[in-house]
């Protein structure tokens, strides 16, 4: 049975997928570029993000990666507080924790934006620990994860991290630690299945999946 459940933020908790479109298609529009639908969007968005900006049609020999993320970040702080929780996430955290689960946050989220939201939203006391990286670029969350996981002593055989992407899957395998994917927008489900992971419908569902104590490496 998992001990502790370590939470992706945006897209797992956070229902963001949304305005991540919205102001990527911003940036489309400025540069006269076609604009990417929600299913494009969750069909092409990856880590790296460099590879996903040019999957998009920008041209990185022109504009370097970092001002691109400078744009984006600029624009999605603006209009972050418009976001709301997945459905179900704050009764999900409390039965996790009912049924004596330590919790935490590991985000590719700058670290500092990531606290305040977690108490914009009145998360605080759900989790043992919320950990961002220290850039807005979205990079560094897999060897941010090792570091955490070996600083904080959890055991990895008791470890779940619940995410939304397959970077997530990969931040997990860096940690040692079991994955459970939920499909959120960020990346549709048909490139989460079949990865060894396995692909829950919703944030309740992952309530059957502690009861059950199933492995979270089956697909």
């Amino acid at each position: 049975m998992y001990r502790y459940v370590v939470w992706d933020w945006n897209g797992t908790l956070l229902d963001d997928a949304w305005l991540s479109v919205e102001v990527i298609n911003r940036m489309l529009a400025r540069r006269g570029l076609p604009l990417a639908s929600p299913a494009r969007y969750a069909r092409i968005f990856g880590f790296p993000l460099e590879d996903y900006c040019r999957r998009l049609g920008f041209d990185l020999e022109r504009e370097p990666f970092a001002q691109l993320s400078d744009e984006f970040s600029s624009e999605y702080e603006a209009r972050r507080l418009e976001c709301q929780l997945r459905g179900g996430a704050e009764a999900v955290l409390r039965a996790v924790a009912g049924r004596g689960a330590i919790q935490a946050v590991l985000s590719a989220y700058e670290q500092q934006a990531l606290r305040d939201l977690v108490v914009h939203f009145g998360l605080a006391g759900h989790f043992h620990d919320v950990v961002g990286v220290d850039n807005v670029h979205g990079s560094g969350k897999v060897a941010l994860g090792r570091r955490w996981i070996g600083a904080i002593g959890w055991p990895p055989g008791q470890v779940l991290l619940v995410g939304d992407t397959l970077h997530d899957r990969d931040v997990a395998a860096a940690m040692g630690v079991d994955c459970a994917l939920i499909p959120s927008g960020h990346q549709e489900r048909s490139r989460l299945e079949g990865q060894g992971v396995t692909v829950i419908e919703d944030l309740p569902h992952l309530l059957d999946l502690l009861a059950e104590g199933r492995h979270a490496r089956e697909t």
